[in-house]
């Protein structure tokens, strides 16, 4: 029976009334007891509220030791009213125990709160952040780019979350609590979620005031509460204006979805293109919908609310990335054609199933006629199994992906040999699966995810796979998009080697079908290389460099030169000298909106891989017109310094370079007289590995002796400003990187590409020769200088002039600081310093590894900014990235806007400043869109190419491990970087390093239960590797080593 405005409880579905009756009903006895007579008393269990959850812990429901428990005769009244009755049961009855409050910091006393309601968890959909919470960002040397969502989350705003199976609910924001953000939804309830699944918030919907008397009532550590069993709530005349406000949103928005359902509920056929795949803002799908033709209305906060249920009832025909959705509000439209193949097909396997059900239910079991889905179906099922039998005959299946090929040939031989061609309803069924297994558009689509798993069901290859190997090789126990991805290898859709990751759809690279957007502007760009008309809006204030010498150092392969440096001594009673980085320039000879920006804004920054490099800049522009050479133009960041490393003067300007040399770090090493790094580790599979072939134009001619003079005084001053910044308060982290290379053949380093092939079959023979490399391993943080870091010191002077020289002028522009780090189980840096890293260094002269880890994650959270502010891990006051325009688009709007004030300051005289706003190129409006559209895009391409060498090294231990192409030692010493809070709590894991390779591991506790803790060493053995979701699993065995006052 339901009652209307009763509390449901999570588990059991009983509401509270129905578990009063429940309880007072007589119970039959047990066959066993039914005619025997008790009068041994029993203890009565602990009373508690009349609608507290019942999956409570039976154990602790029965309490030794209580006093007799009396009733008020009250409560037994029956003339009283009902209402009454059990206000007085919940006022003499409710109140929580001591053990439900041990999770509060900050909770009421007793008798403080009137009313307690339970508390229900919600599921914010798949766990996607279990890939990043533990991946130990915190050690990558970039680790001021990272971001948490709540840097832009405030108190008071309006966020939805995703509950399973049901429309998202609106909830309020109150704070955050380690990863995950609480919230106070309108049905009176307080939750959580994880931090990147809010796809969508209304800023400073409910006023701060209103929550801050919930805080209290609310719990600060929800790693040691069980979520689903609390019963504590606030008190409902504190939580009312936060409801009601709450409730307004939604009603209203639901008042906006009646009056325009018919324009709502057709939204896809309006907005979607035939043929490709539309990208648009919230904004302007509101406005194309609601207000077409009208650029000035604008949707407010309910009509946002109000196209996204619309858009949410059709989830797999719009698309988005959730990392960043809530930042950036865009949604990819998929084409209509893509939709009719999906639905056609997912209509084919309707039929099939239905064909099943009335087999079954057949009297005479006489098949009936087959529909002609259905026939498409079992066509198709027969080929699929036909064409995987073949390919398990050349590579063995390994969780998600296909092993090495078992003919044995070495990577000079890849080859590709064709197989039975896909005809147009094969080609249906499998783009059907690519959406699926490859672009991962089903999901939270329930109803396609089955169709697909019922597909992989009737070819009946991918359940009970025979183990085999030894060891044995690690199958997939259950069907899902894994098992679907090894379709599409097996079917030959997919090559043996491509890496998934670089088929996100969000990446919008070419391995991934073209937006409408991208096919116009590389049209353009085509027509652009022709007839480029390049002209240099700053040639009238560029300095010539002359016979100063600037030095390009590099890596070997480097594609396009960014930058160079030099040095200038100043002669006289000054002294010191002035420090050049002079950097590539090719917003002078573009705006932005020439097609160029258009292609480099989409790409945002050059992604590379281990396999391929995606350039931000078409190649032709960046290597033949803008890459750093003799008589190139640049724009110079010069940073005049002292005899003792401080910093007196800043300067930007224009210019043209004349004498350039090039090294690479390998020969500035040489010169510099360093020892060549021994490699802690390395592993290679496959073929020998080609000689190394250097290109003419990077061997460089023996230096005269002024150049050794001004290599070693530049590494003099580098090495004065890395104690400047570590007097500030910056460190330095040790550049243990891991180095992977792939060779798909003796010639070149790379892998080919092989295109998803819908036209046909085809087995790939061969596998590329893969090699893992740890160049060095040592402390997290060091004090030591190499030569390695004479660049990256000055350019990070560079981008400190940058930052200040535009902060002076208040010029908008994508600056980049720290920010307070907001995890509660993280303590401040003011406190760690105090009561931690002054008393270690004191007693041991150095810090351990666990208190490395620790001052690194109190260092504070990396944040964008249009705004100056200061960033504590570098060190610095103000910090813009302007080093890199051929590989960023960031540096190249920090350009523009320099650029700008530095022709504003040439004509007239005076120092820029924002009442010259209108002159720039971006207002503080603009770069603010840029920033919060800009930065997520950053951090999904960072992601990738750290994802992509891992999907090199776990397919490289894979082959070393179960395939025996190299020899792996027995145990690996294994360095814990990361625990979850509270300890391992559902996806999120214990990751570690291994300690020669620097190679990312997932650590499993000891069998002896023993604790994981930060910093730990352990002795490990491998437990399987997966090289689809690129995870290496260690079993711990023994503990090596442990700081035990970390």
């Amino acid at each position: 029976m339901l009652h209307r405005g009763t509390l449901w409880l999570q588990r059991n579905d009983v509401c509270w009334r129905c578990q009063w009756r429940l309880a007072r009903r007589p119970q039959p006895a047990s066959n066993s007891a039914r005619n025997q007579v008790v009068h041994t008393p029993v203890a009565r269990p602990q009373q508690s509220a009349l609608y507290a959850t019942a999956s409570r812990s039976r154990h602790a429901a029965v309490v030794t030791g209580l006093p007799p428990q009396t009733i008020d005769p009250a409560i037994l009244d029956p003339t009283r009213p009902i209402r009454q009755r059990l206000e007085q049961w919940q006022e003499d009855h409710g109140r929580p125990n001591e053990a439900e409050l041990r999770a509060f910091e900050n909770f009421p006393a007793s008798g403080d709160v009137g009313n307690y309601t339970g508390m229900l968890k919600f599921d914010a959909g798949p766990d996607d952040t279990a890939e990043d919470a533990g991946r130990n960002d915190q050690l990558d040397p970039e680790r001021e780019e990272m971001l948490t969502v709540d840097a832009f989350l405030k108190p008071g705003d309006v966020a939805e979350i995703n509950v399973a199976g049901h429309e998202p609910m609106l909830a309020v924001f109150v704070q955050q609590l380690d990863h995950r953000a609480q919230f106070f939804s309108g049905s009176g309830r307080w939750c959580h979620a994880k931090l990147n699944q809010i796809e969508f918030a209304i800023p400073r919907c409910i006023s701060p005031a209103l929550i801050d008397p919930l805080l209290p009532y609310l719990p600060t550590k929800p790693e040691e509460i069980d979520m689903q069993d609390a019963t504590i709530h606030a008190p409902t005349d504190l939580a009312a204006p936060v409801v009601q406000a709450l409730q307004a949103v939604g009603h209203e928005a639901e008042e906006i979805y009646r009056r325009n359902a018919s324009v709502l509920d057709g939204a896809y056929s309006v907005l979607a293109d035939q043929s490709r795949t539309r990208m648009m803002t919230l904004q302007q799908t509101a406005r194309t919908l609601l207000a077409p033709g009208d650029r000035a209305w604008t949707p407010s906060s309910a009509v946002l609310v109000a196209i996204r249920r619309a858009l949410f009832r059709n989830a797999f025909r719009f698309g988005a990335d959730t990392r960043s959705h809530r930042l950036t509000n865009v949604f990819s439209i998929r084409p209509k054609a893509d939709v009719e193949v999906v639905e056609t097909v997912h209509d084919w396997i309707r039929q099939y199933q239905e064909y099943q059900a009335l087999l079954t239910k057949s009297e005479n079991g006489e098949p009936s006629a087959m529909s002609d889905g259905a026939v498409r179906f079992k066509r198709f099922v027969e080929k699929a199994r036909r064409i995987v039998a073949l390919s398990r005959q050349h590579r063995d299946p390994l969780f998600a992906i296909v092993g090495p090929s078992k003919v044995g040939q070495d990577s000079s031989s890849l080859r590709t040999q064709w197989g039975e061609e896909f005809n147009s309803t094969d080609k249906r069924f499998v783009s059907f699966l690519i959406a699926w297994a490859l672009h991962h558009q089903f999901q939270g689509s329930q109803g396609l995810h089955s169709a697909c798993c019922f597909l992989l069901h009737s070819i009946g290859l991918y359940t009970n796979i025979p183990a085999s190997g030894d060891p044995p090789l690690p199958r997939q126990e259950e069907l899902d998009v894994g098992s679907g991805h090894l379709l599409l290898q097996e079917l030959g859709v997919l090559g043996p080697h491509e890496n998934e990751t670089m088929y996100n759809e969000t990446l919008m690279l070419p391995t991934v079908r073209m937006s409408r957007n991208l096919e116009m502007l590389n049209s353009k760009a085509e027509l652009t290389r022709l007839n480029p008309d390049f002209r240099d809006a700053m040639s009238h204030l560029r300095r010539d460099w002359g016979k100063l010498e600037v030095y390009c150092i590099d890596d070997a392969d480097a594609q396009e030169i960014d930058d160079g440096i030099s040095i200038e001594e100043i002669g006289g009673n000054a002294g010191g000298c002035w420090i050049h980085a002079h950097i590539a320039n090719p917003t002078a000879f573009f705006d932005k909106t020439h097609v160029l920006s258009g292609l480099a804004a989409h790409m945002t920054q050059t992604l590379y891989t281990p396999e391929r490099t995606y350039p931000m800049l078409p190649t032709w522009a960046s290597q033949k017109y803008f890459s750093l050479d003799r008589n190139r133009p640049v724009l110079t960041f010069s940073t005049r310094v002292d005899s003792t490393g401080q910093i007196v003067e800043r300067k930007i300007q224009p210019g043209i370079v004349r004498q350039l040399t090039r090294l690479t770090y390998v020969q500035l090493r040489e010169l510099m007289g360093e020892a060549e790094p021994v490699p802690s580790a390395k592993l290679v599979v496959g073929s020998p590995l080609p000689s190394e072939n250097v290109s003419p134009s990077r061997r460089h001619t023996p230096l005269s002796s002024n150049q050794l003079q001004e290599l070693q005084r530049m590494s003099d001053v580098a090495q004065k400003l890395q104690q400047r910044r570590r007097v500030a308060g910056g460190i330095t982290m040790n550049r243990t990187v891991i180095g992977v290379r792939v060779f798909g053949n003796a010639r070149q380093k790379g892998y080919p590409f092989f295109p998803v092939s819908t036209d046909r079959s085809r087995i790939i023979h061969g596998d590329p020769t893969i090699e893992v490399t740890c160049s060095e391993a040592g402390d997290t943080i060091t004090d030591a200088f190499k030569s390695s870091d004479i660049v990256p010191e000055l350019m990070m002077a560079s981008c400190e002039t940058a930052g200040i020289w535009c902060s002076e002028r208040n010029i908008p522009v994508m600056f980049r600081g720290t920010r307070e780090n907001p995890r509660m189980d993280v303590m401040s840096f003011d406190q760690l310093q105090k009561q931690v890293i002054e008393p270690y260094l004191a007693k041991h002269g150095k810090l351990s590894h666990a208190i490395e880890l620790r001052l690194i994650a109190a260092m504070g959270t990396g944040v964008p900014s249009t705004t100056s502010i200061a960033h504590r891990f570098l060190g610095v006051d103000s910090y813009v990235k302007v080093t890199s325009p051929l590989r960023r688009f960031g540096d190249m709007i920090a350009h523009w806007q320099i650029e700008a004030a530095l022709r504003y300051e040439a004509a007239t005289g005076q120092k820029f400043s924002d009442s010259n706003s209108k002159d720039l190129a971006f207002s503080q409006r603009q770069m603010q869109e840029a920033l919060t559209s800009m930065y997520p895009r950053e951090q999904l391409i960072r992601r990738s190419s750290r994802w992509a060498e891992l999907f090199w090294t776990t397919l490289a231990f894979s082959r070393a491990y179960y395939y025996k192409e190299a020899k792996l030692p027995d145990t690996f010493q294994v360095t814990v970087h990361y625990v979850p809070p509270g300890g391992p709590m559902g996806t999120l894991r214990t990751i570690g390093y291994l300690k020669d390779y620097a190679v990312q591991v997932d650590v499993e506790p000891c069998f002896n239960g023993e604790e994981l803790k930060l910093g730990d060493v352990w002795e490990c053995k491998i437990n399987h590797i997966n090289g689809y979701v690129k995870t290496i699993s260690v079993q711990a065995t023994k503990l090596l080593s442990r700081d035990p006052e970390a």
